[in-house]
């Protein structure tokens, strides 16, 4: 597992592509030989896509979680725009983080803060190597008297179910690109991507859509000659509950 690095990925996050968000996905996976490359590859990419406004080089999170006995997030509006206090309990990449996508809940909605990592009042914390995705650092945030200027605030109870979408799609073209690296001929797989990401955001369910392509992705896993392929079987082994949580098997 010694291709993918964190560090090395993080700093071709949102820097390469502009808005061909599946180039983007594919650039960041392909530098990875594990189950936490791909999933952070295509994670840094929905965040990006669900969040234009606060799209730039660097690595992001969305921080959403606040687990029970955690303080939770709230947001005081000032005469210059607003302080966060509270903590996020699970940060993805916690420790090449260039910014946070806080979600707080407020009276009138969710908000949407841009929150630089290295800000005033911000502490990262990493508490050491998770049993899953071992190679991705995970950790949690906490917020002290933050600081935001207005622009660093957005309001749209949509972009929730927006990154929802973004994140399964990008992360199952990631694992396509994996597969794609193995040798595997992934040419249908990926007219599939392309047609589903020109209609991603499109009103109306498109579950039954990523449905398909997680099935298609984890045939492809299924196909996997090991032999041809260690270290992607390796990751396969060390990390397959990806596939579980991205691409389940059809039912019955």
């Amino acid at each position: 597992m010694a291709a993918w690095a964190e560090a090395a990925a993080a700093e071709r996050c949102g820097a390469t592509s502009g808005d061909d968000w599946i180039a983007r996905t594919r650039d960041l996976a392909s530098i990875s030989d594990c189950m936490a490359g791909a999933f952070f590859a295509g994670y840094q990419v929905a965040v990006a896509r669900t969040f234009p406004e606060f799209d730039r080089p660097g690595a992001s999170c969305f921080a959403a979680t606040t687990r029970d006995g955690a303080v939770a997030c709230t947001l005081a509006l000032t005469d210059d725009g607003a302080r966060l206090d509270g903590e996020k309990t699970w940060v993805a990449g916690v420790d090449h983080l260039d910014r946070l996508v806080v979600l707080v809940e407020t009276n009138d909605g969710p908000a949407f803060l841009d929150v630089p990592a290295g800000a005033p009042g911000v502490t990262l914390a990493n508490p050491g190597p998770s049993r899953f995705l071992v190679e991705l650092s995970q950790g949690a945030a906490r917020f002290d008297s933050v600081t935001l200027t207005a622009g660093q605030i957005l309001r749209d109870p949509d972009r929730a179910r927006r990154f929802r979408r973004a994140e399964r799609f990008h992360v199952l073209c990631a694992l396509a690109q994996m597969l794609r690296g193995a040798g595997q001929d992934t040419s249908t797989l990926e007219a599939d991507i392309a047609a589903l990401d020109a209609a991603l955001f499109d009103e109306g369910s498109v579950r039954a859509h990523l449905d398909d392509l997680g099935f298609r992705v984890r045939e492809g896993f299924d196909a996997l000659d090991a032999n041809a392929a260690p270290e992607l079987a390796d990751a396969l082994r060390q990390d397959g509950r990806l596939l579980d949580m991205f691409a389940p098997a059809p039912k019955g």
